[in-house]
């Protein structure tokens, strides 16, 4: 039990610290690119993916200096190419079906910086770039692979297997998405929808990752379904005119 406590203690901290170094040096740097990025949509999250993304690297190689072991290979790639293809399908058609319905009942999605070709562009690049290639091996190579060693028991969650391991690292990513302000505690941010999201997708990239043991599949699918969702609700806002 003390195993478990530990590993689940380790890996909460790495979920927190890592973030946040990623944040105190975007909030630092993102600055001096103002004119560059005059409406803040993409500096500074891009600084702060590439910063959260060279720590998670450096964390691998003190805790064990092999980055294959941490889910960096393109083992059983041909297993990893059948879950992406079956989950492209299902994502496509899920997204589009989703957004016709909301189309014909909700009012377009709002973004929160003007759309320009450029903030668009930039923003698209992020999200096939960098977004699942800077969180993957976060929640999912380091997270997932540490507890694996204590929290490697299956159980089932809507009849799909998975270990322990992978429901604690889509907790945490569930909760990544979630704006918390820790002194004084509030809750700055949230979208249930987007949760419910974080969800789903978390459990995909945590199965694809145990069963694979590699990061290639969550990757490609965390990059993709990013683009998707936010391609959609352009996609809306221009129909709606």
């Amino acid at each position: 039990m003390w195993k478990k406590t530990r590993d689940l203690i380790f890996a909460l901290l790495i979920v927190l610290i890592l973030p946040e170094i990623g944040s105190r040096v975007a909030n630092a740097l993102s600055p001096m690119f103002s004119q560059i990025d005059r409406d803040g949509v993409y500096v500074w999250v891009t600084i702060h993916h590439l910063v959260q993304l060279l720590a998670a690297l450096i964390l691998m190689m003190i805790l064990k200096p092999r980055l294959g072991y941490w889910g960096f290979n393109l083992g059983n790639w041909i297993e990893t190419w059948g879950y992406l293809k079956s989950f492209l399908v299902n994502l496509l058609i899920f997204v589009t079906a989703g957004h016709v319905l909301l189309y014909l009942f909700s009012p377009p999605p709002q973004f929160p910086y003007p759309l320009t070709t450029e903030n668009v562009a930039a923003n698209l690049l992020f999200k096939l770039l960098l977004s699942g290639t800077s969180e993957e091996p976060l929640f999912r190579g380091l997270v997932m692979t540490i507890l694996l060693g204590s929290w490697s028991e299956q159980t089932k969650l809507l009849g799909i297997k998975i270990s322990w391991a992978g429901i604690w690292a889509t907790v945490f990513f569930i909760l990544a998405h979630v704006g918390i302000q820790f002194f004084p505690f509030s809750i700055t941010y949230i979208d249930p929808l987007q949760l419910v999201q974080a969800a789903v997708l978390g459990v995909f990239y945590a199965v694809v990752f145990e069963r694979t043991r590699s990061l290639a599949g969550s990757m490609i699918a965390h990059n993709a379904s990013n683009v998707v969702f936010t391609s959609a609700g352009l996609i809306w806002v221009w129909l709606t005119g």
